[in-house]
């Protein structure tokens, strides 16, 4: 149960317009920092080098797709939901 809380605040302190460093990214990602800056590198995370010691830096928004699609996050809003169609049966007459 403190897992689902942690998870729900760290998707809320998320600010999508934000650049984090891999150090934070990694809280928000709930895996270690070499692992972020393995992501930048095989692309699977989007980011940027600068900075004077050209750190790795994600934007907010990047953070969440990822938490999204890795499940971490339930989206709440879709902007083309799947609706369910009903069928009828053809009957031959």
């Amino acid at each position: 149960m403190i897992g689902v809380f942690r998870q729900e605040v760290a998707a809320l302190q998320i600010d999508s317009r934000k650049w984090y460093t891999a150090l934070e990214a990694k809280r928000f990602l709930e895996v270690t920092e070499p692992t972020v800056k393995g992501y930048f590198k095989k692309g699977v995370l989007r980011g940027k080098q600068f900075g004077p010691k050209k750190k790795w830096h994600v934007k907010g928004v990047e953070i969440k797709r990822l938490r999204v699609k890795w499940g971490l996050d339930i989206i709440q809003h879709r902007k083309n939901p799947k609706r369910s169609r009903s069928h009828k049966s053809r009957t031959n007459d």
